[in-house]
């Protein structure tokens, strides 16, 4: 089985913590093999689906996970049309690093597919310390650019979700100590280094934490 692309225990866990009601209807926009909606799906929200570029993540996802088969759909990345059916929540876990023209992106395919009243839940790392640590991991000084095109700091990530028309926005840190999170450290670090670096790294001011989690409201 394939190594998951994204942090799905924490992004559940976050997201648990902001919804409780399990009739909306939720849209998550990245959602890779689909494992983040198989758990939403499976744990009550029967009104959940997912969307990502990649063929070969959805085939593999549809391969795992074939009672939600038909819930997780390609999209070619640029725009999402509602064509009426606009939903209570979107979700983007590890995503709006990943996407050109990002605030053009957060107003047409995001906040316009929110009904009024809608959550956009997110989380997306921190500029600040993520090209320090894409630099390490990548033995280059550009190579995060061609995948990591959109990272925001916690003032840029405001101003963008503002401009985008959001209200209510809060941004927030989170827990770090996850099993992908570890990980991806023990590719670098012996186990006891990298269990250190999460427990401290989760100690950091919001402006400075790792990754920026939040929520944010349609009117």
């Amino acid at each position: 089985m394939n190594q998951e692309v994204g942090n799905v225990s924490l992004s559940l866990d976050y997201f648990k913590s902001k919804v409780s009601d399990k009739s909306l209807s939720i849209l998550d926009i990245g959602c890779s093999y689909g494992t983040f909606i198989n758990s939403l799906y499976s744990s009550g929200f029967q009104n959940c689906s997912g969307l990502d570029t990649t063929d070969k993540f959805l085939s593999e996802g549809k391969n795992r996970y074939p009672h939600i088969a038909e819930r997780i759909n390609w999209y070619d990345g640029d725009r999402i049309l509602h064509n009426g059916n606009k939903y209570d929540i979107i979700t983007m876990f590890d995503v709006i690093e990943h996407i050109p023209h990002i605030g053009r992106f957060l107003r047409e395919s995001v906040y316009d597919n929110l009904r009024p009243g809608g959550k956009f839940i997110f989380q997306t790392p921190n500029i600040y310390t993520n090209i320090p640590w894409c630099i390490y991991k990548d033995r280059s000084f550009s190579k995060y650019k061609k995948y990591h095109c959109s990272l925001q700091s916690y003032s840029s990530l405001k101003k963008l979700l503002i401009n985008s028309g959001f209200k209510d926005i809060r941004i927030e840190k989170s827990n770090l100590i996850s099993d992908y999170n570890m990980s991806n450290l023990n590719r670098f670090f012996p186990p006891c280094v990298s269990i250190t670096m999460l427990k401290a790294l989760s100690k950091l001011p919001t402006r400075i934490c790792t990754n920026f989690w939040g929520v944010a409201i349609k009117d």
